[in-house]
């Protein structure tokens, strides 16, 4: 079994290969794991037999708490740190997996600044851009020769990609990249025996908005239809099931989860 270790993946450096964990439970790659959405992924793909490589930006702490939680529940995890802006740490990170991948969750993301477009600095910009749209991109290209028979690639979107987003236009145009990017790269993998989703939630209750005044939370909480939240769960939930057989003729999908929004 694969324990919690971390593996560092760099521009500069070779990291050493993954030990081999259990050949009986299926591999799932899930990007941008060390919290939020990503973390309750890795918990419930743990709790349904998968071994996890979670991948980290920069905390590497809480990505290791993840790791350990999902231990728990019997799965063999690594952690990896990867830069999506970095070609070189998406390589290095796919050259040295132990063995073929049941799938991949594409989550990480850079949101950037909130503000209006012509008040955007243009490094952070361009920085949005490069880690979500050409990051992801990268990633899938890196997989999809590495995906078992019936492998799926699960794409985080959002609904700012149809509806956009207040002070997150240039965030907004890369989640609607990626559901184009989906959409065919869907159609190019079928002939393979592969799959590619997207799951597009609507606002989820992540740090971003609990950082809010609770009346203020309340407000918006009270205004939505269903009176609440998308919870990480919720998503969770979602992703789990794409990846399972039973989604098995879902492919090409941007799946909203936005509870009549």
């Amino acid at each position: 079994m694969i324990r919690g270790r971390a593996l560092k993946p760099c521009s500069g450096c070779v990291p050493p290969p993954l030990p081999e964990p259990v050949a009986a439970r299926p591999l799932l790659l899930i990007t941008g794991a060390s919290r939020g959405i990503g973390a309750a992924i890795a918990d419930l793909a743990a709790q349904r037999g998968y071994d996890l490589v979670l991948t980290y930006r920069s905390d590497q702490a809480s990505a290791a708490r993840v790791a350990a939680a999902a231990e728990a529940h019997g799965a063999g995890v690594v952690i990896a740190a990867l830069d999506l802006a970095d070609p070189l740490s998406i390589d290095a990170l796919f050259a040295h997996l132990p063995r073929p991948l049941a799938g991949v969750v594409n989550n990480a993301a850079f949101v950037g600044a909130r503000g209006p477009l012509q008040d955007a600095d243009v490094e952070d910009l361009s920085l949005v851009i490069t880690t979500n749209v050409r990051g992801t991109a990268l990633v899938c290209r890196a997989a999809i020769p590495r995906l078992q028979p019936g492998g799926v690639l699960v794409t985080l979107s959002s609904q700012s990609a149809q509806f956009g987003g207040n002070g997150l236009s240039v965030y907004a145009a890369t989640k609607a990249a990626l559901n184009g990017l989906t959409i065919s790269l869907a159609r190019e993998i079928a002939p393979l025996g592969l799959r590619a989703v997207a799951v597009s939630p609507g606002p989820v209750l992540t740090e971003p908005l609990r950082a809010l005044p609770p009346e203020r939370l309340a407000e918006m909480a009270a205004s939505l239809p269903l009176g609440r939240f998308c919870s990480v769960d919720d998503v969770a939930r979602t992703v789990l099931w794409l990846l399972s057989e039973e989604a098995g003729y879902i492919s090409g999908a941007v799946v909203p989860v936005h509870g009549a929004r």
